[in-house]
This record gives structure tokens, sequence and C-alpha cells, in this order.
């Protein structure tokens, strides 16, 4: 690091980089994958709703009879604070573990950002374009900070998504207040006073509440900062602040590089299946086989991954839906035995109900490989008569080539399988179609009117 770049205020030059972003300076592909981000998180919300941890999440806002006019993701009709609205939409929508990622800070970006975001949009009844220019800015801030961080942030035992989302939802909080980039700078320092989430709670309803959390707490780190409450300089790169607690270094340069250099958002990947994103290259390279070798012929799987998986994803025997999300074992003997790895496989019913999974799953070993990339599973699957099947796959790369438009078609038919059950065919078509065209939205508080 240089004598000048050793002075600098990152945190501030940051700030000032969120408080300045404007519609009109995003590109159209960024805001495409944005409608495209919320569109997944509000149907992966929508669907979580009904799982039980948000549902007690729901009650706790019940019991603490907040008022207001905020939506709740999947409640038709219930309408509550702002703050209560982000706890509550945040949690259902990473309940599935089905939302969004971008892999440089490996963390899930949307599900922080957007209900912070749209509680207060929805509040000030503002349009489309201020949602997508907060939504933008939250995430752009949240990536930056996530990647300046990494990967050491992770590996040290936090939980991204709940951490960094923090100062997502805070920046996308702050721009919709439309603060100047001062006010900025003390959001993102609030903001990473209460920055919290651990990766040994993977597997439990604890989980998804770091995403609740980050949402909630971001809203009120920008509507403190509003008000004219402090906080320290500098918060990601002072002395005891973010970095230098929470990491084992700081990249000075990702930090306080210009929006636009990169756009984080277009490396976006979305998911297709319900469980942890690390499971995914496992599911994908064991379905590949599955034509050629069924369930009943298998002896043994093998699967190679890098060894920092087994910090997030190695859990033998999951007991429940949630454990069963970070179990390659499980997850490899659902590719191979049913082909599906949806919401519905991640129940504490269907694990209940399909020992014949669990017996597959401990075919399964794992092996830790250090030259292998993180986002990759080599496979070798024997079967009874000795032959020996492999393939290898890589979840890292995102699903569009030339137009990001290229994958709506597949997020709008996952986003009507989620929501459909819920809201019904019609009020999905109608929502989605919104969503997509929210630019155009006059008032956001009508996207989810009943």
């Amino acid at each position: 690091m240089t004598e000048t770049a050793a002075r600098t205020n990152g945190t501030a030059v940051l700030a000032a980089q969120a408080a300045g972003l404007r519609f009109e300076d995003i590109p159209a592909d960024v805001v495409t994958v944005a409608k495209q981000c919320i569109l997944d998180t509000v149907g992966s919300a929508i669907a979580g709703a009904a799982d039980p941890g948000p549902g007690m999440v729901r009650r706790l806002v019940d019991l603490e009879a907040s008022t207001g006019n905020s939506s709740l993701f999947g409640v038709p009709g219930v309408r509550t604070s702002p703050s209560a609205a982000a706890l509550a939409n945040g949690t259902a929508a990473h309940a599935l573990d089905f939302d969004d990622v971008i892999t440089s800070f490996t963390g899930h970006p949307s599900a922080p950002v957007l209900p912070a975001a749209y509680a207060l949009a929805e509040e000030g009844r503002l349009p489309g374009r201020r949602l997508l220019e907060a939504f933008v800015t939250g995430v752009e801030v949240e990536a930056r900070i996530g990647t300046a961080v990494a990967p050491h942030h992770y590996l040290r035992g936090f939980h991204a998504t709940g951490t960094i989302g923090t100062f997502g939802a805070a920046a996308a909080a702050a721009r919709i207040l439309e603060v100047d980039a001062a006010t900025m700078e003390y959001a993102l320092g609030i903001a990473g006073a209460q920055a919290a989430g651990l990766k040994s709670e993977f597997g439990t309803m604890t989980k998804p509440l770091h995403a609740g959390k980050a949402a909630a707490d971001g809203l009120l780190s920008a509507r403190l900062a509003a008000l004219g409450f402090t906080s320290a300089s500098d918060i990601v790169a002072c002395p005891q602040g973010f970095a230098a607690t929470h990491a084992d270094g700081l990249d000075l340069d990702v930090l306080t590089s210009p929006m636009g250099s990169p756009w984080y958002l277009l490396a976006t990947l979305f998911k297709m299946h319900a469980s942890c994103h690390y499971t995914h290259s496992t599911f994908e390279a064991v379905h590949s086989l599955r034509d050629r070798a069924g369930a009943q012929e298998l002896a043994q799987i093998t699967l190679r991954v890098h060894p920092d998986l087994l910090a997030a994803c190695d859990i033998r025997e999951p007991r429940t839906g949630l454990e069963a999300k970070f179990s390659m074992r499980y997850v490899a003997a659902l590719a191979l035995a049913t082909g599906e790895a949806g919401p519905d496989r991640f129940t504490d019913e269907a694990i209940e109900s399909s020992p014949q999974l669990q017996e597959l799953a401990g075919k399964v070993s794992v092996a830790p490989d250090s030259a292998i990339p993180h986002f990759t599973c080599e496979c070798l699957l024997v079967t009874h008569d000795g032959n020996r099947l492999t393939a290898t796959h890589n979840t890292e790369r995102r699903a569009w080539r030339d137009d990001p438009r290229e994958q709506s078609e597949h997020l709008l038919a996952k986003f009507a399988g989620l929501a459909e059950p819920v809201i019904g065919a019609a009020r999905a078509a109608e929502l989605s179609a919104a969503i997509m065209n929210l630019e155009s939205v006059a008032d956001v508080s009508e996207l989810l009117a009943s």
C-alpha cells in the first residue's frame, strides 16, 4: 500500500460514490440484472414466508404490535412498520436458501438489501426507478466491501450475507432517503457496528435471520444517520474497524473502485437448487451421470472439492431439512435418486420420509483437494460391477453470455413455481410483469397491494 493510499478514507470514497449514483448512470444490462434479482428475491420470500422460522419472526412482529404501511412478502393484506417488514422479509427471502449469490464475497446480495430499500420506497410511495437506483447502490457497496475483505472474512467463520449485507442494506436505505456523502458514511459506520452473522449457524433458522437482521439494522443505520446520528470515521478501514477485526487484510483498491469498474451486479448467480451454493457443483456433477448409473447400481461416490467447503457443507447425517441444505452427501443422493433439489426436497418431512436417501448418502465420501476451485466438484461414481464414471462441474459461471435477458425465461419460470402456490397464477403473472418493468412503475407500493 502506498503512503497516499494509506491516508485514504476508503469508506468516505465509497460513501461519496454511493450517495452520488443516479438511475441515469446505471447501464441497461445492470438494470436488467437488478430487476431479475428483485424478481428472484420476491419469489423466494413469498415461498419462504411459509417456513417455520419466518413465521416465528412474524409472530414477534405481531406481539410488538408494529403499525405502518409496509408489506410482508407472501402475506397479503398484512401491513407493519418498515423496520419490522425489513426484518420479516429479509428472513423470508433467505429462508429457502434459494436466493441469488455473488461469489467474490461468498454472499447472498439481494436478501438483505431489497427488504430495506423496498420498505422505505413503499412508505414514500416512490417510483420504481428510485427503488432500482437504491437497490443497485446497496448491492454495489455491499460487493465492494465484501470483496475487499475476501476471502478471509468468510473463512474466519463470518456469514457475509449477515455482516456485509448490513452495509448494503444501509447504503440502499440511505440512497432512498437521499442523504449526502457525509451522512452516507455515517450510515455505513453505524452499520459496521451492527454487522453480524456466523457460519456456525448454517443449517439452522438463524442463518436466514442473519439476512433479516442485516436488512433491519441497515435500515436503522440509514434512518439514524439521516437524523444526525454519528459514527466512527472510515469504519471499514480504520484501526479497530471492520477490516481490522473481521478479516486478515483489506484491498483498498477494490473498496474505492469507481462504480462500474466493475458492476458487481453483472456477476450475480441465480440458484436453481434450494441448497447452499457450495453444493450446486456436486448436484450438477452427479446429476450428469444419472442416465448412466442409477441409485440401485451405486457402490460408491467420491466428491473431490476444495477443503474450505467442508466448513460450510459437510453435515454428514442431516436430521432436518435445513441441515440437508448444507450436506454435500445428501445433495449428491438427491441428484442421483430423484434428479431434483427444489424447496420440497429440503423439508423436515422429506428427510423423515426418505430413509433410502440417507442410506444412499452414506455411500458418498468427500475428499478435500486444495487444487480444486471453490465452486467446482470432481465426481467419481463407482457401480457394483466396477464401472467408474467421472464428471466435473463448475457453478461459478453465469447463465448468460451476451445479454442478461437470456436468463429471464428461466427466472420467470422459477418465480412462477415459487409464487403461484401462495398467491395464485394470475397474481403471480401480474407481479412478475410489473417487476420486470419496474422502471415504469409510478408507485412501488402498488406492487404488493392485495
